[in-house]
Protein backbone atom coordinates (compact mmCIF):
# COMPACT_ATOMS: atom_id res chain seq x y z
CA UNK A 1 0.00 0.00 0.00
CA UNK A 2 1.09 3.40 -0.83
CA UNK A 3 1.57 6.50 1.45
CA UNK A 4 -0.77 9.55 0.76
CA UNK A 5 1.04 12.14 -0.30
CA UNK A 6 -1.31 14.04 2.17
CA UNK A 7 0.29 11.99 4.91
CA UNK A 8 2.23 14.55 8.06
CA UNK A 9 5.64 13.32 8.21
CA UNK A 10 8.27 13.85 10.80
CA UNK A 11 9.28 17.46 10.08
CA UNK A 12 13.50 17.75 9.94
CA UNK A 13 14.60 21.36 10.96
CA UNK A 14 10.97 21.88 12.83
CA UNK A 15 12.96 23.74 15.48
CA UNK A 16 15.89 25.01 13.19
CA UNK A 17 15.88 28.95 12.40
CA UNK A 18 16.39 29.31 8.71
CA UNK A 19 20.02 31.01 9.26
CA UNK A 20 20.74 27.43 10.99
CA UNK A 21 19.41 25.71 8.00
CA UNK A 22 21.84 27.32 5.70
CA UNK A 23 24.39 27.32 8.04
CA UNK A 24 23.98 23.28 8.27
CA UNK A 25 23.97 23.05 4.74
CA UNK A 26 27.08 25.20 3.79
CA UNK A 27 28.73 22.93 6.72
CA UNK A 28 27.54 19.74 4.68
CA UNK A 29 28.59 21.23 1.45
CA UNK A 30 32.15 22.17 2.87
CA UNK A 31 32.56 18.37 4.28
CA UNK A 32 32.14 17.19 0.70
CA UNK A 33 34.42 19.59 -0.59
CA UNK A 34 37.11 18.74 1.47
CA UNK A 35 36.61 14.60 1.24
CA UNK A 36 36.39 15.27 -2.48
CA UNK A 37 39.90 17.21 -2.76
CA UNK A 38 41.65 14.40 -0.52
CA UNK A 39 39.85 11.77 -2.71
CA UNK A 40 41.26 13.72 -5.48
CA UNK A 41 44.74 14.26 -4.09
CA UNK A 42 44.66 10.52 -3.53
CA UNK A 43 43.80 9.49 -7.10
CA UNK A 44 46.23 12.13 -9.03
CA UNK A 45 49.39 10.11 -6.49
CA UNK A 46 48.36 6.84 -7.65
CA UNK A 47 48.28 7.90 -11.56
CA UNK A 48 51.86 9.40 -10.33
CA UNK A 49 53.16 5.90 -10.00
CA UNK A 50 54.11 3.50 -12.12
CA UNK A 51 53.77 -0.33 -12.65
CA UNK A 52 55.69 -3.05 -10.89
CA UNK A 53 57.24 -6.01 -13.06
CA UNK A 54 55.30 -8.56 -10.33
CA UNK A 55 56.17 -11.46 -12.49
CA UNK A 56 59.53 -11.40 -12.66
CA UNK A 57 61.49 -13.93 -10.12
CA UNK A 58 58.36 -15.79 -9.65
CA UNK A 59 59.60 -18.86 -8.10
CA UNK A 60 61.75 -16.44 -5.69
CA UNK A 61 58.40 -14.69 -5.19
CA UNK A 62 56.69 -17.88 -4.06
CA UNK A 63 59.14 -19.21 -2.53
CA UNK A 64 59.12 -16.48 -0.19
CA UNK A 65 55.45 -16.09 0.15
CA UNK A 66 55.17 -20.04 1.60
CA UNK A 67 58.16 -19.11 3.97
CA UNK A 68 56.15 -15.90 5.48
CA UNK A 69 52.41 -17.84 5.56
CA UNK A 70 54.03 -21.33 6.76
CA UNK A 71 56.35 -19.74 9.45
CA UNK A 72 54.17 -16.99 10.48
CA UNK A 73 56.58 -14.46 10.32
CA UNK A 74 54.52 -11.51 10.27
CA UNK A 75 52.54 -12.21 13.12
CA UNK A 76 55.82 -13.49 14.80
CA UNK A 77 57.59 -9.88 13.92
CA UNK A 78 56.12 -8.19 16.85
CA UNK A 79 55.53 -11.14 19.48
CA UNK A 80 58.03 -13.78 19.99
CA UNK A 81 55.17 -15.98 21.06
CA UNK A 82 52.53 -15.43 18.76
CA UNK A 83 51.00 -17.53 16.18
CA UNK A 84 51.56 -20.81 18.79
CA UNK A 85 47.97 -20.98 20.50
Amino acid sequence: MLAQLDTPTRAIFHNLAPWMQVVFYIAGGLACAVFAWGFWRRIRKYRRGRAEPRFDRLGARLGRACVTILGNTTVRRGDALGGWA
